[in-house]
């Protein structure tokens, strides 16, 4: 049922401080198409003209006119496959009775936990979908893209797009392996810089003697081996965005150089004398506590509140529950593709053991 790559969600419902809510929750997963329709007649009217038919209609109950049950009972007869939900803010359990008998699969409180139990409920109700999908099946997430559905992985995303709205700096956290990159790339992707260069280095990568020519770049003649001019990073990635990964590890005399480029917005190469101005959106990453590393002596503290900017922390993978599966199930259905091998399902066993082990990172 699934159509154009999309998992299609109708939200019928009026205006409200909920319903927008749980549009925008809906809407942070990129495999998400939401349509909202304020009337139940709205969306049988759309759906006799629409060419995607919705994966689940999630409807709101409490309507100044209540749930018109004669219009739910022929929008369910004409929309047999999707998964259906009913929201109430006082579920009533004859009513409750009345909506299973009409084929209507979760009948849920509004609260603040609804929206996740219902990101839960739609993703087992896709999971069979994505397992058995056939073996030649194009894949259906963007390579890099941010998978995840638990509430921490919706407040990551929450804070890329404030971060993808402005030219703060942002510095990210998290352990080995959490995706430190791939939030920097999600925020170029979002902002304004997309057209423009992402460059990234990892300092810990860069022997301490060259790092500073990575950086700034330097003159031909400046050192051995210079024989001829070469940008450094900052002009590189001029007009875009500069991704720093593990900036911790960055010796304290090139920390005071970094701090003089950041507050100048100018570099000097190496060997040279003339400052060259940059526009650069700077994204800074660690996997160390960095206000524990300014505590002893080992970085500076106003480096530390130059980069600070908008902080995000990723949370390991351990703790995101579910999306130990949704991972697995993406990384499985991927390999498969590339190898053109058919489509195989995690037994439970398997997905016990998946969400049973204490991921580092």
């Amino acid at each position: 049922m699934k159509t154009s790559g999309y998992y299609h969600i109708w939200l019928i419902g009026p205006d409200s401080h909920y319903v927008t809510r749980l549009c925008h929750r809906l809407s942070l997963n990129p495999d998400h198409l939401v349509r909202r329709f304020t009337t139940v007649a709205l969306a049988l009217a759309y759906r006799s003209a629409a060419t995607a038919m919705p994966n689940a209609l999630i409807l709101d109950g409490d309507g100044p006119e209540g749930l018109p049950r004669r219009l739910v009972r022929k929008l369910r007869e004409r929309l047999p496959e999707a998964t259906c939900f009913v929201l109430a803010s006082e579920p009533d359990a004859e009513i409750e009775e009345d909506l299973q008998s009409q084929g209507i699969n979760h009948y849920l409180r509004k609260d603040l936990g609804s929206p996740e139990r219902i990101w839960e409920a739609l993703a087992a109700a896709r999971q069979p979908t994505a397992v058995t999908a056939p073996a030649l099946q194009a894949p259906e997430a963007p390579a890099g893209m941010l998978l995840g559905q638990h509430a921490s992985m919706q407040q990551v995303r929450e804070l890329i797009a404030k971060a993808a709205r402005t030219t703060i700096t942002v510095s990210v956290s998290g352990e080995t392996g959490t995706g430190k990159e791939l939030v920097a790339q999600a925020i170029h992707a979002q902002s304004g810089r997309a057209g423009q260069p992402f460059v990234a280095l990892n300092m810990a990568a860069i022997p301490r003697e060259l790092l500073e020519s990575e950086l700034f770049g330097h003159e031909k003649g400046a050192f051995t081996g210079a024989t001829a001019r070469r940008i450094g990073r900052f002009e590189e990635a001029n007009g875009g965005t500069l991704f720093l990964d593990e900036i911790a590890d960055l010796e304290l005399v090139l920390q005071a150089k970094l701090l003089r480029v950041l507050q100048e917005r100018a570099v000097t190469r190496v060997g040279g004398t003339q400052p060259v101005p940059f526009d650069v959106r700077l994204v800074v990453a660690t996997h160390r506590n960095l206000a524990a590393e300014v505590e002893a002596g080992r970085f500076r503290e106003d480096l530390y509140y130059r980069m600070l900017g908008l902080p995000i922390e990723l949370p390991p993978l351990r703790n995101r529950g579910n999306d130990i599966l949704l991972l697995a199930q993406e990384f499985a259905r991927t390999f498969s593709h590339l190898n053109k091998l058919p489509a195989r399902a995690f037994s439970a066993e398997a997905r016990q053991r998946l969400l049973g082990y204490a991921y580092p990172g």
